[in-house]
C-alpha cells in the first residue's frame, strides 16, 4: 500500500511538473536573444533536428486497415433505418420526434419525386455525378433534402439559404450544378426543382450508384485561402462511417447534438455517425446559446457534440462544467488552447482532439485527450489512413478519407506524388506517432523582412495565466502585429502581462505592438475566428484615437480623449472642421451629437455615413440592424432571426399593433398593418421596409425624461446644426421639467444623405418638422419650437 501511495505521489509530480514553459519547449525552439546564445541554439537545434528526422524516416505511420462496406450507399443506409426502424431518428428542439422508419420513408419518396422531376426539367435521367445545390437552413427538413438527394442518385450541393444574394449566385453558376432545390433565388440560371416527400406509387429506385461515384459536394470556408469546392466520394463517407463508430464509441442508444451549419463538412460527420449506429440526431434551428445548450443536454440526454474552443470559451464556469455530462465533447476546426483543455480534464470532460481539412472527408486524425496532453496534440490517423511528414515539418494525408479532387481542377494540380495530400499545416511527430499542430504555413508571414509564425506568438500568450484565447493577426498596410485575447474576469494588467511575457520569450520584431482585450471573439457562420471582423474592429479603434490627434491639431494644444469635444474647449467652428477632417481622412461621418455630449474615445462613426446609402444592399443591412432592435424590445427576445415568424416568436394582434408603431417610430414612416400583414416573417419585413421611401430621422433625443409631459424642441438654424444651443442645453440638463429633442436636418453638415428638403418659408419648415416630430415622440401638453432663435408654441 505504501508503495502505491509513493507511486501516485510521483504521478502527481510529474503532472505538476508539467508547466506552461515546459509543453512550449516541447513544442517549439526558445529563439536565440544574443549573439552568443545564438550559436548554442543553433548547435543544439541542429542535433535535435537531426534526432527529428531519423524518427520521421522510421515513423511513416502503417494504416489501420479495416474493410468498409463496398455496396452503394443508398442500400447500406436503408438497411440501417429498416434495422432500426422503431427507434427515434431525428428530434428537433421543438419536441417533434421522426423514427427511423418514417424518416426512410420520407427520404425514399422525396429521392423519388426529385428523378421525375429531374426528368421533367431536363429530359434526362438523373444520372450518377449529377449535382443538385441544396439550399437550406439547420432543420430536419433540410437534411431530409440532402439525403434524398444522394438516393436519388445525384450529390448534394449545400448552400446557406441566408448567404447573400451574390454568394448564392456565384456558386450556383460555379459548381455547375444543373438544378437546384429550396427558395428560390433572384436572377438564378437554373431551374428550380419542385419536389415533395408525398406518398407515390412507385417506391423503386434506379439507382446505379458505386463507391466511386460522388456524394457531395462542399464549398471550403476560404479561411485558407479560396473557396474550393471539394468533391467527396461515396467510400470516404463509408469509411467515416465505420471509423467514427470506433473512435466516439458510438451505441444505438446515443444522442448526437448538431451544432454545425450544413452547408460545412463537420455536419456531414456529425449526421453519419449518428446515422451509422441507429442513434438520434437532435436538430435545434435556433441560434447556439450556451445556457440553451444545457437544458438541451438535460431534456434530451446528449452524449456528443461537436463545438469549437471557441464557441466554448464563451461558456460560463457553470455551464462549462455541464459538458460533464456528455461522453464526449467532441473538438476541432481550431486551436485548442491549453487552459481550456486542462480546465475541462479538470472538471471530468471527456475531451476527443479531432483533426481534417474538408479534403478528407471531415476528419483523419485524432485522439482522445489526456491530463498530460498538449492542447496542439491532434492525435494520429483514422482506420485507412497514413500521414507522413515531411523535411519542411509539413502534414501529408492519404487514405479512402481523401476527396476526389476539386471541382473543376485537375487532379495532377491538387495532388502530390504518390497521391499525397497537402495539408499546409505545420507539425512535429512524436516518438509515439501523435503530431502536435505548430501552425499553417501561410500563418508564417514576413514582419519588416523577418519571418514570424502567429501560431507561436500565440502558444506563449495563451500561456500567460488568465489568458483563455488569443489570436495574433498582422496587418499589412502598417506592417504591425496585433494580438486578440479573452480573459476570466478576475484578471487584472492583462496587458502588461503579456507584453512582459513576450518580452522575455520574443525577439522585438515578433512582439505585438498592440494588444486589445476583447469579452468574446467575433465568430463565422461556422463559428470560427472572424479575422476580418477583428481587423475591421481595430481599424475603427484607431480611427477613434485619430480622432483626438486631429482635434490636437485643430484646438492648438492638449487633448484628453476622456474629455468631450466641448469640455476640451472646442465650439460650432472646431466640431464643423473636425467633421469635415474625419470625413476627408476616413470616408465616413462623425455623430455630431456624441461629438458634444461623451468623451472623444467613445464617439463612433455615424450611421448616417455617406457610403451607407449609396446602394440598396447596404441600405437593407441598415434597415435589418434597426428592425432586429424593434423586433427585441417588442418581443422582449434577442435572439431574431431572418427567418423567424412574428406570431411564432410569441407575437399577437396587440402587440402586431404596438410593432407598427414602433417601426414608424424608428423609421420616420408611415406602415399600415396590411403592410405588416403581407409578410410577418423577419427578412419579409426587411424589404417591404426597405422597399418604401425611407428618410433618416431627423430628430435626436438629448435629454430622456420619461415622466415629463412637455417636449422642449430644438429646430436647427439656418447654419450650424443644433449646436449652437449647446450651452443653453447644458443649462437645462439639471433640470427635470423638460424632455429635450433636438432636431437636425442630416444635410446641416453637407450632404450626407440624398434627403434634399426645401421649404417656402421658415412657418412651412416649422410645420413640417412640427409634424415629424409629433408622429415619433408624441403630442403632449406643450410643444415649444425654436427656431433661427425664434420660440413657436
Amino acid at each position: 500500500m505504501e508503495s502505491f501511495v509513493k507511486f501516485a505521489k510521483q504521478l502527481r509530480g510529474s503532472r505538476e511538473c508539467t508547466t506552461a514553459e515546459q509543453r512550449e519547449e516541447m513544442i517549439r525552439e526558445p529563439p536565440p536573444h544574443t549573439q552568443a546564445s545564438s550559436e548554442i541554439y543553433q548547435a543544439s537545434f541542429a542535433q535535435k533536428m537531426e534526432r527529428s528526422n531519423e524518427i520521421k524516416k522510421e515513423s511513416l505511420t502503417t494504416p489501420r486497415r479495416v474493410d468498409t462496406p463496398r455496396g452503394p450507399l443508398h442500400k447500406i443506409l436503408s438497411g440501417i433505418m429498416q434495422r432500426n426502424r422503431t427507434r427515434i431518428a431525428l428530434v428537433e428542439a421543438s419536441g417533434k420526434e421522426h423514427c427511423y422508419e418514417e424518416w426512410s420513408n420520407s427520404i425514399q419518396e422525396m429521392a423519388v419525386s426529385i428523378r421525375n422531376a429531374y426528368a421533367k426539367i431536363s429530359g434526362e435521367t438523373l444520372r450518377n455525378d449529377t449535382i443538385i445545390a441544396v439550399l437550406g437552413d439547420r432543420s430536419g427538413d433540410t437534411l431530409t433534402v440532402c439525403l434524398s438527394v444522394m438516393v436519388a442518385g445525384a450529390a448534394y450541393l449545400p448552400i446557406d439559404s441566408s448567404s447573400p444574394l451574390g454568394r448564392k449566385k456565384a456558386l450556383l453558376k460555379e459548381s455547375k450544378a444543373t438544378c437546384y432545390s429550396g427558395r428560390a433565388v433572384a436572377e438564378a440560371d437554373l431551374p428550380l426543382l419542385s419536389i415533395s416527400n408525398r406518398p407515390c406509387k412507385r417506391r423503386v429506385l434506379l439507382n446505379s450508384n458505386c463507391v466511386d461515384d460522388l456524394g457531395y459536394v462542399i464549398y471550403t470556408s476560404g479561411t485558407t485561402g479560396v473557396p474550393k469546392g471539394v468533391c467527396v466520394k461515396h467510400d470516404a463517407i463509408l469509411n467515416m462511417m465505420t471509423s467514427s463508430t470506433v473512435d466516439f464509441r458510438m451505441k444505438p442508444s446515443d444522442v448526437t447534438y448538431q451544432f454545425t451549419i450544413f452547408c460545412y463538412d463537420n455536419s456531414v460527420l456529425e449526421m453519419f455517425m449518428t446515422l451509422a449506429n441507429g442513434a438520434k440526431l437532435l436538430v435545434d434551428d435556433r441560434p447556439f446559446l450556451p445556457r440553451r445548450f444545457v437544458e438541451l443536454i438535460d431534456k434530451h440526454s446528449i452524449t456528443h457534440c461537436l463545438l469549437f474552443p471557441g464557441v466554448v470559451s464563451t461558456f460560463t464556469s457553470k455551464h462549462f462544467r455541464k459538458l460533464s455530462d456528455l461522453r464526449y465533447w467532441i473538438v476541432g476546426a481550431e486551436r485548442l488552447p491549453q487552459a481550456l483543455l486542462d480546465t475541462a480534464i479538470e472538471f471530468g470532460i471527456n475531451v476527443i482532439q479531432n483533426y481534417g481539412p474538408t479534403e478528407m472527408a471531415a476528419y483523419a486524425l485524432t485522439k482522445r485527450m489526456k491530463n498530460t496532453d498538449l492542447g496542439c496534440n491532434l492525435g494520429g490517423p483514422i482506420q485507412n489512413t497514413i500521414m507522413k511528414v515531411t523535411d519542411d515539418d509539413e502534414l501529408w494525408l492519404k487514405g479512402k478519407g481523401q476527396m476526389r479532387c476539386y471541382l473543376g481542377w485537375d487532379t495532377i494540380d491538387i495532388l502530390k506524388s504518390g497521391g499525397w495530400y497537402a495539408t499546409g499545416d505545420r507539425v512535429r511527430q512524436l516518438p509515439n506517432g501523435d503530431v502536435l499542430f505548430l501552425g499553417r504555413r501561410d500563418e508564417q508571414v514576413k514582419v519588416r523582412g523577418h519571418r514570424v509564425e502567429l501560431g507561436e506568438i500565440e502558444s506563449l500568450i495563451s500561456g500567460v495565466t488568465g489568458v483563455k484565447q488569443c489570436k495574433v493577426v498582422l496587418e499589412e498596410n502598417e506592417q504591425r502585429l496585433l494580438a486578440f485575447v479573452t480573459v476570466s474576469s478576475a484578471l487584472e494588467d492583462v496587458e502588461g502581462k503579456i507584453q512582459a511575457r513576450c518580452a522575455e520569450y520574443l525577439p522585438s520584431h515578433m512582439i505585438p505592438a498592440q494588444i486589445m482585450v476583447l469579452s468574446a471573439f467575433p465568430l463565422t457562420k461556422n463559428s470560427k475566428i472572424d479575422v476580418q471582423h477583428l481587423l475591421e474592429d481595430w481599424k475603427a479603434s484607431a480611427k477613434t484615437v485619430q480622432l483626438a490627434v486631429l482635434a490636437e491639431k485643430l484646438l492648438e494644444r492638449h487633448v484628453d480623449s476622456g474629455l468631450s469635444l466641448l469640455e476640451s474647449g472646442g465650439a460650432t467652428k472646431e466640431a464643423i472642421q473636425l467633421f469635415r477632417l474625419y470625413q476627408q481622412k476616413y470616408g465616413s461621418t462623425l455623430d455630431l451629437v456624441t461629438l458634444f455630449k461623451c468623451p472623444l474615445r467613445e464617439v463612433r462613426q455615424s450611421e448616417h455615413s455617406t457610403e451607407k446609402y449609396r446602394t440598396a444592399g447596404a441600405l437593407s443591412a441598415a434597415v435589418d440592424e434597426r428592425l432586429r432592435k424593434v423586433w427585441s424590445k417588442v418581443l422582449k427576445r434577442d435572439d431574431i432571426q431572418a427567418n423567424d415568424h412574428f406570431f411564432f416568436c410569441g407575437g399577437n394582434s396587440l402587440s402586431l399593433i404596438k410593432l407598427r408603431a414602433e417601426i414608424n417610430r424608428e423609421f420616420n414612416t408611415v406602415v399600415d398593418i396590411n403592410n405588416l400583414l403581407s409578410g410577418l416573417e423577419f427578412r419579409e419585413m426587411v424589404t417591404t421596409i426597405s422597399s418604401l421611401s425611407l428618410r433618416p430621422r431627423i430628430t435626436t433625443v438629448i435629454l430622456a425624461n420619461e415622466k415629463s409631459t412637455t417636449n422642449l424642441v430644438f429646430v436647427h438654424p439656418l447654419y450650424g446644426g443644433t449646436l449652437s444651443y449647446t450651452s443653453l442645453i447644458n443649462a437645462l440638463r439639471t433640470k427635470s421639467d423638460f424632455h429635450i429633442i433636438g432636431v437636425q436636418h442630416p444635410n446641416s453638415f453637407g450632404f450626407v444623405s440624398e434627403d434634399l428638403r426645401f421649404f417656402d418659408s421658415v412657418q412651412s419648415l416649422a410645420e413640417q418638422y412640427a409634424n415629424e416630430v409629433i408622429n415619433l415622440h408624441g403630442d403632449v401638453q406643450q410643444q415649444f419650437l425654436l427656431v433661427d432663435q425664434q420660440y413657436y408654441r
